[in-house]
């Protein structure tokens, strides 16, 4: 490979609102994909959502907007407006890809006809996220990030193994749509399989991403244990070590247990006290069963060090461990620093940024971030032109409400 971009030949619409439907875009544009972005009047929801310089919202500014958006041209349409979904009706023809995140009715009643776009045209790929699915039973709820993230059975692990205090410790959600960028994620690579299957045997597909199913299918084990021996899922009292203990300076993830060496190595960077050396411990199953015996012991040794000489302790020893970071001290890791990860974008409203880079490295394939997320409606004049809109069709169209700039 010659480390050209490796989706360059791929022309996608993205027709969402928020984080799902925009992440699943962004890993497309990302490597290479042309993504034109379609916005309401009033622009993408995520430009109301923060971080903001200097806590001054502005529509222009958002880090969650502008993370999610990069490589994007954007044209800004109408939807109620007969006009508008004829723009998008084009630009549906002549694209790979079409993102859409509204249920089959939301659309039906905006003029939006699903099948009569992949009837058009035949090659395209349209990919649909919503909370319960496309189709199927629940394909008309609402939903959101938190209750996908709940109902897909995430919610139970948020914390489960360790809760102390049922009552007041209930099923929690993070503190970002979580479940969305998961959602996006898994409509990208399926976006992708479909992609594939059109190379080689032609034909688009109709791609339906259930942020629900999308979210359950990375909770491992839990739902096929619920489903065929309901007997093996505890409940989610603590029957088990917590991974994140406190130190000198902060918290580190700790999971020195599960494995027979690991639980050696602890005792040898603990200097070997006496009450680690009860046979008893030597096997997962004793340990488990004595977790409220050995636990303190850990925490309070843990309690003398910073996370720091606890991460290169456990890497020496080869112990599951790193740091809880802020995002500031994210920002500074060494680490990430050396891999490169963080990059700098400018943009002429939010001016010069840092975000995350890569999610991956892949050998032989161009990554950049080659332009900043579009302005509101920054491109709508020149997206027309290129679908063959004259220059009065256009000025006929901003007059009209249809489409804004």
């Amino acid at each position: 490979m010659d480390g050209s971009s490796t989706l360059s030949d791929l022309r996608v619409i993205e027709c969402a609102d928020g984080v799902a439907g925009p992440y699943c875009g962004k890993l497309l544009a990302d490597l290479g994909a042309e993504v034109v972005k379609v916005e309401p009047p009033g622009g993408d929801s995520s430009r109301r959502f923060g971080p903001f310089p200097g806590d001054r919202p502005h529509l222009e500014r958002s880090g969650q907007f502008l993370y999610l958006n990069s490589n994007k041209r954007g044209v800004t349409l109408d939807l109620e407006h007969a006009a508008g979904v004829e723009v998008l009706t084009r630009l549906a023809a002549d694209a790979d890809v079409l993102i859409l995140d509204r249920p089959r009715s939301q659309l039906e009643a905006l003029g939006i006809d699903v099948d009569a776009l992949r009837e058009a045209n035949e090659g395209l790929v349209v990919t649909v996220l919503t909370p319960y699915g496309f189709t199927g039973p629940y394909k008309d709820w609402a939903g959101n990030a938190h209750t996908v993230y709940q109902m897909s059975g995430m919610g139970r692990e948020t914390p489960s193994g360790y809760v102390t205090d049922p009552e007041h410790e209930p099923p929690l959600s993070p503190g970002n749509p979580q479940a969305d960028y998961l959602t996006g994620v898994t409509a990208a690579t399926s976006t992708m399989v479909a992609i594939t299957y059109r190379r080689v045997y032609g034909g688009g597909q109709l791609v339906d991403v259930s942020g629900v199913e999308a979210n359950t299918n990375h909770v491992r084990m839990n739902w096929n244990m619920f489903a065929y021996n309901p007997d093996l899922l505890g409940g989610r009292e603590k029957a088990a070590f917590g991974q994140v203990i406190e130190c000198k300076d902060g918290h580190i993830f700790f999971a020195p247990y599960g494995l027979d060496h690991w639980w050696m190595s602890l005792r040898r960077m603990m200097g070997d006290p006496e009450w680690a050396r009860d046979e008893v411990y030597l096997t997962g199953p004793g340990r488990t069963a004595n977790v409220n015996n050995i636990e303190p012991h850990v925490r309070a040794w843990a309690l003398n060090h910073t996370r720091d000489e606890l991460y290169w302790m456990s890497i020496e020893n080869k112990v599951p461990c790193f740091p809880v970071y802020s995002a500031s001290e994210m920002r500074a890791s060494p680490q990430l620093e050396a891999r490169g990860f963080f990059i700098e974008v400018e943009h002429p409203e939010a001016g010069s940024f840092v975000q995350p880079g890569a999610p991956v490295q892949q050998t032989g394939s161009r990554w950049a971030i080659d332009r900043p997320a579009p302005r509101l409606g920054e491109h709508t004049d020149e997206v027309l032109s290129e679908l063959g809109y004259s220059h009065d069709a256009i000025v006929a169209l901003f007059r009209d409400g249809a489409i804004q700039g």
